[in-house]
């Protein structure tokens, strides 16, 4: 369940993360949400978002995917 918390945490973007956290940390977990939504995608709409280098660009493209 972490994961998925995390991942949606990502969505709201870097600002959403704890003060203390370091930037590195931050990054990461940028990077974790973003694989984990790439990973549960089929292969015909993997193609139409993979060039999508964050987690809100990816989430905002799937979202317009018709």
């Amino acid at each position: 369940m972490h994961l998925v918390s995390s991942t949606i945490t990502t969505l709201r973007g870097v600002d959403s993360f704890s003060k203390g956290m370091d930037d590195k940390k931050k990054e990461d977990l940028m990077e974790l949400g973003h694989n984990v939504i790439q990973r549960c995608l089929f292969d015909d709409i993997m193609r139409e978002v993979v060039e999508e280098n964050s987690v809100v660009e990816l989430w905002i493209k799937l979202e317009t995917h018709t």
